[in-house]
């Protein structure tokens, strides 16, 4: 009887599933039409930060598409963008072992992982599978309605709704003075003060979360948060492909634009590129060596970071002592929009080399998402 219910159970989401991608493609296809006509985009941030694409009906959209997907295959075949971390550990072990420092620096690094994805909704619980495929059909059908658009839910995966909720739940703790949580994070406050550095990494997720959840700070202060190739994430997965790398354009992602317009329309008058060459081809324990590199030319003694959970995991293996075993982030992905503090070192020897290290007693998740 119990199995028998449970087909019947597996039917029904399956079929749940088919009506929910059905409504998906006919709702997106005619939201992108009417969002098309629609002013999303902020005329300042044509003048001043990354200008952005409102989402809509595009040109060549199914050729884009096609160069995504050749990218999306050329990483994960041949140029998986996470090699290179053992010889990063190896190098940092051998770098340990000299003394003769003659100058030490330290940052305070404020690491924010992104908020919930679209990819994320879909396919973090594989074993599931009923729900799983509910989740691989609706995407799949509201990836079709995307068809001749230039928005996308499969490459550069964007917020999910729950995503822009937890950014607007960082967001409110932020702005609540009263609130005890966020004497741990007051770096990252408006009222505090405290000047630091924002950086971003090029996929959307991260640039929406960091611009959602700072939102108060960004209007009062109008500073820019900087566009970092060199925190692209270490998955070699579909939605780990940038659209403003690959394109050099990116729409703004239409859940946004649907849910929080006044908002979303701002997104560019924030955003600016960094200087420096391209580095996705790049090896990961490369990538990171310039973000150090990057982190310790600013002024700021503060860095406030939105980034990736795989990235920050690897960092953190290579950059803590060895023998900072103990640390349970080294081996434990951050949830979505949660915060890690840590201590970033550089010293510089006698002989000119450069070895940074964190110091494994500063590491301290400073705010966990509740949702």
């Amino acid at each position: 009887m119990n199995s028998f219910c449970g087909f019947f159970s597996a039917m029904s989401q399956t079929h749940f599933a088919i009506g929910v991608g059905a409504v998906a493609v006919v709702y997106t296809s005619v939201y992108v039409l009417v969002s098309s006509r629609r002013k999303v985009v902020d005329e300042n941030g044509k003048r001043h930060g990354i200008p952005l694409q409102q989402p809509g009906f595009a040109a060549c959209s199914l050729l884009k598409r096609l160069i995504l997907f050749g990218v999306a295959v050329k990483r994960f075949v041949y140029k998986r963008p996470n090699r290179g971390i053992s010889r990063g550990v190896e190098a940092q072990s051998e770098a340990s072992k000299i003394t003769d420092c003659v100058d030490s620096r330290t940052k305070t690094i404020y690491f924010i992982r992104h908020g919930q994805s679209i990819w994320n909704l879909t396919f973090n619980h594989p074993y599931n599978v009923i729900g799983l495929l509910f989740r691989t059909l609706s995407l799949i059908a509201a990836e079709i309605g995307f068809a001749f658009t230039n928005d996308t839910f499969f490459f550069d995966s964007p917020l999910s709704m729950n995503g822009i909720k937890q950014s607007l739940e960082l967001c409110k703790e932020l702005s609540d003075p009263e609130n005890h949580r966020c004497a741990e994070i007051q770096a990252l406050t408006r009222s505090s003060g405290q000047r630091s550095a924002l950086f971003t990494s090029n996929l959307r997720r991260a640039q929406s979360t960091i611009l959602l959840a700072l939102q108060d700070r960004l209007t009062h202060t109008g500073e820019h948060v900087y566009v970092c190739n060199e925190l692209e994430e270490l998955v070699p997965h579909p939605d780990c492909v940038s659209l403003s790398t690959t394109l050099q354009s990116a729409a703004i992602p239409f859940l946004e634009v649907m849910m929080i317009p006044d908002k979303a329309k701002t997104y560019s008058r924030h955003l600016q590129h960094t200087e420096g060459p391209a580095v996705s081809h790049l090896p990961a324990y490369d990538k990171m060596m310039m973000f150090n590199e990057r982190v310790f030319k600013q002024p700021e003694d503060s860095i406030v970071v939105c980034g990736h959970s795989r990235w920050l995991l690897n960092y953190l293996q290579i950059f803590l002592p060895q023998s900072a075993t103990d640390v349970e982030y080294r081996n434990t992905k951050i949830g979505n929009t949660d915060t890690l503090r840590f201590e970033l070192v550089r010293r510089e020897f006698k002989s000119g080399e450069i070895h940074y290290v964190i110091d494994p007693h500063s590491v301290k998740l400073v705010y966990k998402s509740a949702t």
